[in-house]
């Protein structure tokens, strides 16, 4: 008799599969093989804003480590900056910049939560005044393509829209709209207002809907959100931790009373009346009868430590499925300087890569703007452009302090976690911003320290001020009284 075996993941299998002779990653070609152009599904919206936010219900224990892979990259990214030659346009496009850095910043976040956000640039002509309007995933119901290069031809978005008509009255409206490089179609339904009506108009510069997409496939453009790598470990820590808090709050210390006599005659040479009045938190001194009764007192002291190691595991799974260094979540990093130092490379890398996929994007949307200037006859021509990441010499003070104001917000971050060190500090404002930091590290430490030096002189008390300016005053000129009385 013949008996053949074979390994699994599960153990020692007595009977051999035909996909155990196979490989599990390529499969026999498909003819034809299906291809869908479609770009399905969509964003899921109402998960990534409440993850976001830490407003989705059966989430809300592990809202606050769905913040950090989204808003510590786009802290770090800086703004796109458009560079021109041509001087006047320059000054357009600063003031571009000013007007729409807030809304750059919520395109990069965006697009890293919902995976993808379709920005639509116009102008209107009433107030003079170029808009950015942000179209949801969620409301881009069809993408019609060309079957043979991918390019967009149409893209129709259908929205049911709830606004306020009086006090307490509400409506929904349903706008359904069809952009193609030709014109723009509106229609509407249900509780239209007297003033709206369906309307249809030129396209003036030939643009679509531009879409943002966040680690896209191939020629597709809807993009993936960073929570989709994590979101399950998310679910599964919130659910972990609600156990764990539940046993903790709700199990209360448990008396276990063995009686050698009656349940009345021990409640009776205790001073109680029934078993209600004993209260277990107040209970000082039991007195048992000798060798014939006994007393415990019941507590899980160490149940927590199954959900505890749990919790360690799913949160170390979370940071390695971040894309994140652990280093930025302020976890203990293991091994030498060099290892962190290594993981501040990765994420500059990280952070650069994110740029990068916007940038040609950021180009689109800035000569797209430009155009619309065009022939609004505020410009006279569209130049030529390039966009730089955080240049900070071709634009204004205002949008610089922008700039400086997101990257120190991710950086207080690491400084309060105590996640980085001075080097490391010096080291990822020199990648980012090489030509705004001291190069030699020295002279950046003693910087750092007089500004913690002046941090704590500012925040301390008045007295504790004056005591200080006073000592100081009395080192550089001591008191002659003083002296004298030294010599005597």
């Amino acid at each position: 008799m013949q008996i053949s075996f074979s390994f699994s993941t599960t153990g020692f299998q007595w009977k051999r599969n035909k996909s155990d002779l196979t490989n599990q990653t390529k499969r026999a070609p498909r003819r034809p093989m299906p291809v869908d152009y479609r770009d399905y599904p969509v964003a899921n919206a109402e998960l990534t804003q409440g993850l976001y936010h830490n407003a989705f219900p059966g989430m809300k224990l592990a809202g606050s480590m769905a913040f950090a892979p989204i808003a510590i990259p786009v802290y770090f990214m800086g703004l796109p900056i458009p560079i021109t030659e041509d001087e006047s346009i320059q000054e357009v496009l600063n003031d571009l910049l000013l007007k729409f850095s807030q809304d750059m910043q919520s395109i990069n976040t965006q697009c890293h939560r919902e995976g993808t956000i379709w920005i639509w640039p116009s102008y209107d002509s009433r107030e003079r005044m170029l808009r950015w309007e942000f179209i949801p995933d969620e409301s881009v119901s069809d993408i019609i393509v060309d079957i043979n290069t991918r390019e967009i031809l149409k893209i129709i978005v259908d929205e049911e829209i709830t606004i306020t008509t009086a006090y307490n009255e509400t409506a929904n409206v349903r706008r359904r709209r069809e952009f193609t490089k030709q014109k723009i179609t509106v229609t509407w339904a249900g509780q239209v207002p007297e003033n709206v009506n369906d309307e249809a108009y030129r396209n003036p510069v030939n643009i679509l809907p531009i879409p943002f997409a966040n680690n896209k496939d191939g020629e597709g453009h809807r993009g993936y959100s960073d929570y989709e790598r994590i979101i399950a470990d998310l679910k599964d820590y919130n659910d972990i931790d609600l156990a764990q808090s539940t046993m903790l709050a709700k199990f209360k210390i448990k008396q276990v009373q063995y009686f050698s006599s009656s349940v009345d005659e021990w409640l009776n040479n205790n001073g109680y009346d029934t078993l209600a009045d004993i209260d277990i938190a107040a209970t000082d001194f039991v007195m048992n009868k000798t060798d014939a009764e006994k007393t415990e007192y019941l507590f899980p002291e160490r149940a927590y430590e199954a959900w505890e190691a749990a919790l360690k595991r799913k949160f170390r799974k979370i940071v390695e499925g971040s894309g994140l260094p652990e280093l930025l979540w302020g976890t203990k990093v293991t091994g030498n300087m060099a290892s962190a130092e290594q993981q501040m490379d990765t994420f500059v890398l990280f952070v650069k890569n994110k740029q990068s996929q916007k940038t040609q994007v950021y180009y689109e949307l800035f000569i797209a703007s430009l155009q619309l200037l065009v022939t609004a006859g505020e410009i006279p021509a569209v130049p030529d452009l390039k966009i730089k990441w955080n240049e900070l010499s071709a634009i204004s003070e205002k949008v610089k302090s922008e700039i400086f104001g997101n990257f120190a917000r991710g950086a207080a971050l690491l400084i309060d976690a105590a996640g980085i060190t001075k080097e490391q500090l010096h080291k990822l404002w020199e990648q980012m911003y090489p030509d705004t930091t001291e190069d030699d590290f020295e002279t950046f430490k003693g910087q750092l320290t007089d500004m913690a030096m002046h941090k704590q002189f500012k925040d301390a008390a008045w007295m504790e001020t004056m005591d200080l300016t006073v000592d100081d005053e009395d080192d550089e000129e001591p008191d002659e009284e003083l002296q004298i009385n030294d010599e005597r």
